[in-house]
């Protein structure tokens, strides 16, 4: 006991002599990304409980003060963010992380000034239902994120008995039995890139909508984030797509840029190397292998994607420009429980292709690309 009190005393130390040389850091976003998949959903899909993502201005400086166990079983674990103010809609967004319940865990937050100016984040749970570890990573933006997972730990345990628990990982499809989620990006008040007459959450949907009805035609289930001109936050995306275990997600995006010379096609998916591991859990090897399997997918179905729509895209002489399948670590990649990806499909900043982009045939030839490519990649043997 006498050795826990040292070590607390030497960190709480630390923490105040760094408190008196570092710069404040703004909290600018939080998002609580849950949802669940059933048990006849793939392992891939079931292995994370909730995932907490804040975005920050700077690389957050955060310290694991103390785990401790409470008199009802569970354990909380309690960490310090340094010196970080919340932005108003942040502050909003804790305070309603805050106040939700949770069959397994609870996360409450609150800025404290003593052992030093920082936020103050405990994350409670079942620790026979889960297990808490952390990453950062540089966002899609300039900002720099951190993300708690935690985990289902009964699954984990169960993949770690196993002699070969990737076999149960591998291909997450079940040919046209497969559900597809289509992200439309924006929506209402979130209008997206606005540029030569077109809006991008007008144009997302409507391609999303004309993908929706050939994915039917094929036989397949669909989800949608909206199919109207509504609001529709980014962790409400994720969560709904992981509760309806959807097999793979799309979001379709309209790009814009500076210059209004660019134009070309991209698409982007997660990678593990865009993760930097700050704290292991237990089955940490278990957990690492399931996401590198997600994202080995979520990369087989950008290649095979892009690849459909650049070829559906040429008419006559034109050609569109090859931006590449890219990694990269947006909300809407990291916070979904199946492979995802995200297409932008064009340049609305450029006008000729904004002109091409606003051809509802031109839309439909999109469209059948990404069909295509899903199609494609749903035909790979597991």
């Amino acid at each position: 006991m006498n050795n826990i009190r040292i070590k607390l005393f030497m960190s709480i130390a630390v923490l105040v002599s760094i408190a008196h040389i570092s710069a404040m850091n703004r909290l600018q976003k939080v998002e609580l990304h849950g949802g669940q998949a059933d048990a006849t959903a793939p392992a891939l899909q079931q292995i994370e409980r909730a995932k907490l993502i804040c975005y920050f201005k700077d690389k957050p400086s955060i310290h694991h003060l103390q785990t401790v166990r409470k008199v009802d079983g569970w354990e909380q674990q309690t960490y310090l963010i340094m010196h970080a103010e919340c932005d108003a809609g942040a502050q909003k967004a804790l305070e309603q992380i805050t106040a939700q319940k949770h069959e397994h865990f609870y996360i409450a937050a609150e800025k404290v000034q003593q052992p030093a100016l920082a936020l103050k984040l405990e994350i409670g749970y079942d620790p026979e239902q889960i297990t808490v570890n952390h990453d950062t990573f540089d966002a899609i933006t300039t900002q720099k994120g951190l993300l708690f997972r935690l985990n289902n730990r009964p699954l984990l345990q169960q993949l770690a008995t196993q002699e070969r628990p990737l076999l149960q990982l591998a291909h997450c499809t079940v040919g046209k039995q497969a559900k597809i989620g289509i992200d439309c990006g924006h929506g209402a008040h979130d209008v997206g890139a606005v540029c030569n007459g077109l809006v991008e959450k007008e144009l997302t949907l409507q391609i999303g909508l004309t993908l929706a009805q050939m994915l039917k035609e094929k036989g397949m289930a669909t989800v949608m984030t909206r199919s109207d001109d509504c609001a529709v936050a980014l962790h409400e995306r994720t969560t709904l797509m992981n509760k309806q275990g959807v097999d793979l997600l799309i979001s379709i995006h309209a790009n814009s840029a500076p210059s209004t010379q660019v134009y070309g096609i991209e698409t982007f998916c997660a990678h593990p190397r865009l993760l930097q591991v700050q704290a292991q859990a237990e089955h940490e090897e278990q957990l690492r292998s399931c996401l590198a399997q997600r994202f080995k997918q979520a990369e087989l179905l950008a290649h095979h994607v892009h690849r459909h729509v650049l070829h559906c895209a040429k008419q006559g002489a034109y050609t569109p420009i090859d931006r590449h399948v890219r990694h990269a670590s947006s909300q809407i990649l990291l916070g979904c429980n199946m492979p995802a990806i995200l297409i932008e499909v064009g340049f609305l900043t450029n006008e000729t292709e904004a002109k091409r982009l606003a051809d509802s045939s031109f839309q439909r030839q999109l469209a059948r690309g990404m069909c295509q490519g899903i199609v494609d990649f749903l035909s790979i043997p597991a």
